[in-house]
């Protein structure tokens, strides 16, 4: 679980700010309505796209790990959205996440750093974190080497392959990819075992 944020929690005890509060003046700086209209992230009824990405992105400050979570909450008083508004754009896979994600990652840049100075510690950094699953029956699901996890990292789930921009201080997550592994079949397996 989640340890409480230090900085957060100064935060709201300095200010006296509610995290909803917090969250909509980090909207209006990062013009996340803007950025979704600019990569045609858009729904064609119901909730807009921003005020559905805005919901998602209060989650992990209000330390939940899930939407279900969330409506079992006292939280779920901050909005009158239904859960499925949520998971039916969660689920969309025409929705351009990965552009999303690209101009988030520029518009931060743009406001932390908007001289364009270059660290000499700047990096690319490619990231393979493991994600384990329970269920066989989920879409691409395979078996997974975690080679942090060492010998006993064979887990059944994803990898997510993140490339991101490190400049010193921060990591900025540029793109994404979900990658499944290869299972190597019984027959090719033995094959590969006893050739010469």
């Amino acid at each position: 679980m989640r340890k409480p944020v230090k900085e957060i929690e100064n935060v709201l005890q300095n200010h006296g700010y509610s995290i909803n509060n917090i969250i909509c003046e980090v909207m209006k700086t990062f013009k996340l309505k803007t950025l979704c209209w600019q990569i045609s992230f858009q729904k064609q009824a119901g909730y807009s796209t921003s005020e559905t990405l805005r919901l998602m992105l209060m989650l992990p400050l209000m330390l939940l790990k899930s939407v279900h979570a969330l409506y079992k909450s006292d939280f779920q008083k901050v909005t009158t959205m239904k859960k499925d508004s949520i998971y039916r754009l969660k689920n969309n896979e025409k929705m351009p996440w990965r552009a999303l994600l690209l101009v988030m990652a520029k518009q931060f840049q743009r406001l932390v750093n908007p001289t364009n100075e270059v660290d000499n510690k700047s990096a690319f950094i490619l990231d393979d974190t493991t994600h384990s699953k329970t269920g066989r029956r989920i879409e691409q699901v395979s078996m997974v080497f975690d080679h942090v996890a060492g010998r006993k990292g064979i887990k059944l789930g994803f990898k997510n392959l993140t490339l991101g921009l490190f400049d010193g201080k921060i990591f900025k997550p540029l793109d994404f990819t979900l990658q499944a592994e290869k299972a190597l079949t019984k027959a090719r397996h033995r094959k590969e075992q006893y050739k010469k």
